[in-house]
C-alpha cells in the first residue's frame, strides 16, 4: 500500500513538473520568435535542446567564454544560456550594457534566458556562433544557419557576411545567397583562423 501510495504522489508530480517545464520554456520561445521571426541570428549555449526544438533550428552550442566574446563585440548579439548569472558575470567594464530580454520563471529548474547587447531585439544586422563559426551579418535576412551549411536572402541595396572559423580543425561551408534575380551556391573550405567575406553591392556580389 505505500509502495502504491509513493507511486501515485511522487510520479504524478514529477510528470507534472516536467509539463510545466516544457510549457515555460516553450511560452518563451513563442514570445522571441513572434518578435524576431524565424531564423533568427541567436547564440546558444547550454540552454534546453527544447528551445531549438520549437524554434525550428539546428545549430551547434558554444561555450560560455565563446557567447560572452559575441556579446563584447559592437555588433547586436543575442544569447540563449540557462542560467542568465553565470553569463553576466563576465560582463566587462567596457561592455555596452547586457540586457535580460526573455527568460522562464525563477522556478522553472532548468529553464532558458535570452541575453543581448541591445535592450531590444534589432534586425538586419548582427553576430552569432554556430559551433566553430563566428558568423557576421550586415544587411542581409538569415534563412538557415548550422555549422556546415549557411542560407542567406540578400536584398536590392545588397549587405555583406563575414564568417570566420574559430575552430581548431577545417570546416566546409556550404553557402547558399538568394537574391531577386535567382539563388546562388557556394562552397568553401576554411582552414582554422581563415575568414571568408562576401559583400553584396546592389545585384552584384563582390569578393
Amino acid at each position: 500500500l505505500i509502495a502504491g501510495y509513493g507511486f501515485y504522489y511522487f510520479v504524478p508530480r514529477g510528470h507534472t513538473k516536467i509539463i510545466q517545464e516544457t510549457v515555460a520554456i516553450r511560452t518563451m520561445a513563442a514570445a522571441f520568435e513572434k518578435q524576431a521571426g524565424p531564423e533568427f541570428p541567436l547564440t546558444h549555449v547550454d540552454d534546453p535542446m527544447s528551445v531549438q526544438v520549437y524554434l525550428n533550428t539546428l545549430r551547434a552550442p558554444v561555450s560560455l567564454e565563446r557567447a560572452a566574446e559575441v556579446l563584447h563585440g559592437a555588433e547586436p548579439a543575442f544569447v540563449a544560456v540557462n542560467d542568465s548569472r553565470k553569463l553576466f558575470a563576465m560582463h566587462q567594464d567596457y561592455d555596452l550594457a547586457w540586457f535580460e530580454l526573455y527568460e522562464t520563471p525563477p522556478a522553472v529548474k532548468y529553464g532558458a534566458a535570452i541575453v543581448g547587447n541591445r535592450p531590444r531585439l534589432e534586425k538586419g544586422a548582427g553576430a552569432f556562433c554556430v559551433g566553430p563559426l563566428l558568423i557576421k551579418l550586415h544587411g542581409v535576412q538569415l534563412l538557415k544557419a548550422t555549422d556546415s551549411n549557411l542560407a542567406l536572402r540578400v536584398p536590392p541595396e545588397g549587405g555583406d557576411v563575414v564568417v570566420t572559423n574559430e575552430g581548431k580543425e577545417n570546416r566546409k561551408l556550404d553557402l547558399l545567397i538568394v537574391q531577386t534575380r535567382g539563388e546562388n551556391h557556394e562552397s568553401k573550405n576554411l582552414v582554422p583562423g581563415e575568414i571568408w567575406r562576401l559583400t553584396f553591392s546592389g545585384l552584384m556580389k563582390e569578393r
